[in-house]
């Protein structure tokens, strides 16, 4: 409950006065970091979970690459990985999720796209993070081809590539895509202004 209103002070508090701490309240506390963007923190406690040798499990392991994800620490990401290989969970689709995300805040879109390719139950997760990580990295063309072959796009999907397109400079693309969207949102509209406000284009966004 602590840690949903985001009162980390008092949820670390009751934490530490448990007994044993088992798996569970270790999860809760390094996810609560992680949802509120106190990602060090966040890695600080999964680094004293596994000091004390408390067996991690897979939602330990993700919550801990999403951080790295964040931070763009690859080498400390790729060792929570290898570690989720040597545990036979390399399988999970949220922890290939985790990856393909991980390696595309890092910039290593190649490593992105084979680690999708992987994936075995591939779900919207999947192809929006391949997508974001291609776009975000400049590889526009390489995540517009991931969304016209994904099964089911969605805003996200539609979203991560407008923003990729609008950043990059390419206005009048970004605008194609978003006349081709089924349902545009705000994060939408927001993504063709910004783009219009960086190239000093004002008078066009606030048409």
């Amino acid at each position: 409950m602590f840690s949903a209103v985001h009162s980390f002070n008092d949820t670390h508090e009751l934490f530490d006065e448990i007994p044993e701490p088992n798996v569970v309240s270790w999860n809760t506390l390094i996810s609560g970091y992680v949802h509120d963007g106190l990602f060090k923190k966040a890695l600080f406690v999964f680094g004293n979970l596994e000091r004390l040798q408390i067996c991690a499990d897979v939602f330990s392991f993700t919550s801990a690459m999403a951080a790295c994800a964040q931070l763009s620490l690859l080498k400390l990401g790729s060792s929570i990985y290898s570690k989720i290989v040597k545990l036979g969970m390399s399988n999970d689709t949220v922890v290939a999720n985790c990856l393909i995300d991980l390696y595309g805040k890092y910039g290593a879109v190649e490593h992105a796209v084979r680690a999708f390719y992987d994936v075995i139950d591939k779900d919207v997760i999947s192809w929006n993070s391949v997508i974001a990580a291609c776009t975000s990295n400049g590889n526009v063309e390489l995540g517009f081809k991931f969304l016209q072959l994904m099964p089911n796009p969605d805003s996200i999907s539609y979203n991560g590539l407008i923003n990729g397109i609008a950043l990059g400079g390419r206005i009048e693309d970004a605008v194609g895509i978003l006349t081709t969207m089924p349902c545009p949102n705000s994060s939408s509209w927001n993504s063709i202004i910004t783009g219009f406000v960086n190239r000093n284009r004002v008078s066009e966004a606030s048409l």
